[in-house]
């Protein structure tokens, strides 16, 4: 299984950090046990886009691109202050097992989604790759009906391609959505993202 990218959003208050999006019935809850919690905390964003996590701040930065991906600023580690960490007694378990790291939304805001690109690269199969220029994006639509829209980061049969992307294409529509969201909430803002 692959890891998964956890994205939470806190709100600074004169009490301390709370959690604007609530909690949701936990769908790991068992009556039988106790060792998940009834409720936990609603995340803004549940991906396994691996772009994503790389823009966000992941430490692997690279992914099928020519150089590493670049990042709003953000803060290593889970803030000890964090509501996420608080509410459910989850310091210890993501700071030991996950990476954990905090960026504020309005460096998030202010990154420039919409006009900074990369350079991917991957291997298609042979009967797309003509449809591939280094300085054009990817061609979703006019991929081959016959042939399965996939690339790797290796292949035996494929061709070599390369393709221009912008950071919002990377980090793909459900992200950016969530990304728009965040301008309708009020205060100081932050997200605390776990990738576990």
């Amino acid at each position: 299984m692959g890891l998964t990218l956890f994205v939470f959003v806190e709100r600074r208050t004169p009490q301390g950090w709370e959690l604007p999006l609530g909690k949701i019935v936990n769908p790991e809850y068992d009556t039988t046990t106790w060792d998940r919690d009834r409720y936990v905390q609603k995340e803004l964003l549940m991906s396994t886009n691996k772009a994503l996590r790389a823009i966000l701040g992941f430490s692997e930065k690279q992914y099928y691109s020519r150089a590493a991906f670049a990042s709003p600023p953000v803060e290593p580690g889970l803030p000890k202050d964090s509501e996420v960490a608080m509410r459910d007694g989850m310091y210890e378990l993501y700071s030991q097992n996950a990476e954990v790291w905090s960026v504020k939304v309005d460096d998030l805001l202010a990154f420039p989604w919409e006009t900074k690109t990369i350079m991917r690269s991957a291997y298609v199969p042979a009967a797309a790759a003509e449809l591939f220029h280094p300085e054009k994006p990817f061609p979703h639509d006019r991929w081959p009906s016959d042939v399965p829209v996939s690339y790797s980061a290796m292949s035996r049969s494929g061709v070599s391609v390369q393709w221009t992307e912008t950071y919002a294409e990377a980090a793909g529509e459900e992200w950016m959505a969530a990304k728009e969201s965040l301008k309708t909430m009020e205060g100081e803002l932050r997200l605390i993202c776990v990738v576990d």
